[in-house]
Protein backbone atom coordinates (compact mmCIF):
# COMPACT_ATOMS: atom_id res chain seq x y z
CA UNK A 1 0.00 0.00 0.00
CA UNK A 2 1.45 3.35 -1.09
CA UNK A 3 0.85 6.11 1.47
CA UNK A 4 2.69 8.84 -0.43
CA UNK A 5 -0.55 10.32 -1.77
CA UNK A 6 -2.11 10.31 1.69
CA UNK A 7 0.97 11.95 3.22
CA UNK A 8 1.04 14.55 0.44
CA UNK A 9 -2.65 15.25 1.02
CA UNK A 10 -2.05 15.77 4.73
CA UNK A 11 0.82 18.13 3.96
CA UNK A 12 -1.46 20.12 1.64
CA UNK A 13 -4.04 20.40 4.42
CA UNK A 14 -1.53 22.37 6.54
CA UNK A 15 -1.32 25.01 3.81
CA UNK A 16 -5.10 25.02 3.48
CA UNK A 17 -5.51 25.56 7.23
CA UNK A 18 -3.42 28.75 7.13
CA UNK A 19 -5.15 30.06 4.01
CA UNK A 20 -8.61 29.44 5.45
CA UNK A 21 -7.66 31.05 8.77
CA UNK A 22 -6.33 34.16 7.03
CA UNK A 23 -9.45 34.48 4.88
CA UNK A 24 -11.67 34.11 7.93
CA UNK A 25 -9.67 36.67 9.91
CA UNK A 26 -9.89 39.20 7.08
CA UNK A 27 -13.66 38.70 6.80
CA UNK A 28 -14.11 39.31 10.53
CA UNK A 29 -11.67 42.20 10.56
CA UNK A 30 -13.51 43.99 7.77
CA UNK A 31 -16.71 43.91 9.81
CA UNK A 32 -14.97 45.46 12.84
CA UNK A 33 -13.11 47.99 10.66
CA UNK A 34 -16.31 49.17 9.01
CA UNK A 35 -18.07 49.45 12.38
CA UNK A 36 -15.14 51.43 13.81
CA UNK A 37 -15.29 53.83 10.85
CA UNK A 38 -18.99 54.39 11.54
CA UNK A 39 -18.29 55.11 15.22
CA UNK A 40 -15.19 57.29 14.78
CA UNK A 41 -15.61 61.02 15.47
CA UNK A 42 -16.21 62.91 12.23
CA UNK A 43 -15.24 66.53 12.93
CA UNK A 44 -12.70 66.49 10.10
CA UNK A 45 -13.00 62.86 9.00
CA UNK A 46 -9.24 62.38 9.29
CA UNK A 47 -9.47 59.67 11.91
CA UNK A 48 -12.26 57.86 10.10
CA UNK A 49 -10.21 57.81 6.91
CA UNK A 50 -7.12 56.52 8.73
CA UNK A 51 -8.74 53.34 10.13
CA UNK A 52 -7.59 50.15 8.42
CA UNK A 53 -7.15 46.39 8.84
CA UNK A 54 -3.53 45.21 9.23
CA UNK A 55 -1.89 41.78 9.24
CA UNK A 56 0.42 41.44 12.26
CA UNK A 57 3.25 39.28 10.97
CA UNK A 58 5.26 39.61 14.18
CA UNK A 59 2.37 38.29 16.28
CA UNK A 60 1.29 35.59 13.83
CA UNK A 61 2.71 32.08 14.02
CA UNK A 62 2.29 28.80 12.18
CA UNK A 63 -0.84 28.11 14.23
CA UNK A 64 -2.16 31.64 14.85
CA UNK A 65 -3.12 34.37 12.39
CA UNK A 66 -3.37 37.89 13.84
CA UNK A 67 -4.99 40.91 12.22
CA UNK A 68 -5.63 44.24 13.92
CA UNK A 69 -8.05 47.06 13.27
CA UNK A 70 -6.06 50.22 13.90
CA UNK A 71 -5.47 53.68 12.48
CA UNK A 72 -2.56 55.28 10.65
CA UNK A 73 -0.97 57.37 13.40
CA UNK A 74 0.78 59.63 10.86
CA UNK A 75 -2.54 60.62 9.33
CA UNK A 76 -4.41 60.75 12.64
CA UNK A 77 -1.95 61.10 15.55
CA UNK A 78 -4.84 61.98 17.86
CA UNK A 79 -6.62 58.61 17.61
CA UNK A 80 -5.49 57.39 21.02
CA UNK A 81 -6.69 60.65 22.61
CA UNK A 82 -10.18 60.04 21.25
CA UNK A 83 -10.21 56.37 22.24
CA UNK A 84 -8.90 56.77 25.80
CA UNK A 85 -9.37 60.45 26.75
CA UNK A 86 -6.65 62.92 27.77
CA UNK A 87 -5.69 65.91 29.87
CA UNK A 88 -6.02 69.36 28.28
CA UNK A 89 -4.21 72.50 29.41
CA UNK A 90 -6.35 75.62 29.56
CA UNK A 91 -4.37 78.69 28.48
CA UNK A 92 -0.64 79.16 28.75
CA UNK A 93 1.98 76.56 29.43
CA UNK A 94 1.84 73.48 31.56
CA UNK A 95 3.42 73.48 34.98
CA UNK A 96 3.82 76.27 37.48
CA UNK A 97 2.07 79.44 36.54
CA UNK A 98 -1.49 78.80 37.54
CA UNK A 99 -2.72 77.15 34.35
CA UNK A 100 -5.62 74.79 34.74
CA UNK A 101 -5.91 71.31 33.38
CA UNK A 102 -9.07 69.42 32.71
CA UNK A 103 -9.80 65.87 31.74
CA UNK A 104 -11.26 65.43 28.26
CA UNK A 105 -13.38 62.27 28.40
CA UNK A 106 -12.83 59.44 25.96
CA UNK A 107 -14.99 58.99 22.89
CA UNK A 108 -14.13 55.36 22.24
CA UNK A 109 -14.79 53.95 18.81
CA UNK A 110 -12.64 50.79 18.46
CA UNK A 111 -13.63 48.91 21.59
CA UNK A 112 -17.38 49.56 21.15
CA UNK A 113 -17.07 48.65 17.46
CA UNK A 114 -15.59 45.28 18.38
CA UNK A 115 -18.26 44.58 20.99
CA UNK A 116 -21.11 45.68 18.71
CA UNK A 117 -19.97 43.57 15.78
CA UNK A 118 -19.16 40.26 17.50
CA UNK A 119 -22.19 38.36 16.17
CA UNK A 120 -21.85 39.71 12.62
CA UNK A 121 -18.10 39.11 12.73
CA UNK A 122 -18.51 35.46 13.77
CA UNK A 123 -21.10 34.87 11.06
CA UNK A 124 -18.95 36.50 8.35
CA UNK A 125 -15.91 34.49 9.44
CA UNK A 126 -17.78 31.18 9.31
CA UNK A 127 -19.30 31.95 5.90
CA UNK A 128 -15.93 32.96 4.46
CA UNK A 129 -14.27 29.89 5.99
CA UNK A 130 -16.76 27.58 4.30
CA UNK A 131 -16.35 29.35 0.95
CA UNK A 132 -12.56 29.40 1.10
CA UNK A 133 -12.26 25.78 2.21
CA UNK A 134 -14.46 24.65 -0.70
CA UNK A 135 -12.35 26.73 -3.14
CA UNK A 136 -9.07 25.31 -1.88
CA UNK A 137 -10.27 21.71 -1.79
CA UNK A 138 -11.64 22.06 -5.32
CA UNK A 139 -8.29 23.46 -6.49
CA UNK A 140 -6.37 20.72 -4.67
CA UNK A 141 -8.33 17.84 -6.16
CA UNK A 142 -7.46 17.10 -9.76
CA UNK A 143 -9.18 13.93 -11.00
CA UNK A 144 -7.17 11.33 -12.92
CA UNK A 145 -8.13 10.53 -16.50
CA UNK A 146 -9.14 6.97 -15.58
CA UNK A 147 -11.71 8.37 -13.13
CA UNK A 148 -13.70 9.74 -16.07
CA UNK A 149 -13.95 6.40 -17.89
Amino acid sequence: MDLSEVLQGLENLKDIQTKVARSMAVAGGKIVRDEAKLRAPVETGTLRGAIYLAYREGKSTDTTVVYAVTWNSRKAPHGHLQEFGHWAVQGGKRGKGGTETSWVPAKPFLRPAFEASLARMSQAMMERGRERLAELLRDMYTPRDEEFV
